[in-house]
């Protein structure tokens, strides 16, 4: 998640993690394979919408609202490009 992006991540697993983050700075997350679950809000006063997918080992992702749900995409490490959706 980079933190110029309106998208904020509040939830992960259930669990709280939102933090404030700088224009300038990235939030980089490293998570287990398997199947997850994260709450996201496209902006601060917008609700918290929950999005599931199953990360691999080694892939590295990023949540982006298409339209007004959240989707999950895969990201290519050395471009930053986003790559195959992975929500089911």
């Amino acid at each position: 998640m980079n933190g110029s992006d309106a998208l904020r991540l509040i939830t992960l697993d259930d669990e709280d993690i939102s933090a404030p983050l700088e224009a300038d700075s990235r939030l980089h997350i490293e998570l287990l394979p398997g199947q997850h679950r994260v709450g996201v809000a496209n902006g601060p006063n917008d609700p918290v919408v929950p999005v599931a997918f199953a990360a691999e080992p080694g892939k590295v992702y990023r949540v982006t609202f298409v339209g007004p749900a959240p989707h999950v995409f895969e990201v290519d490490r050395a471009s930053d490009t986003p790559g195959r959706d992975v929500t089911p």
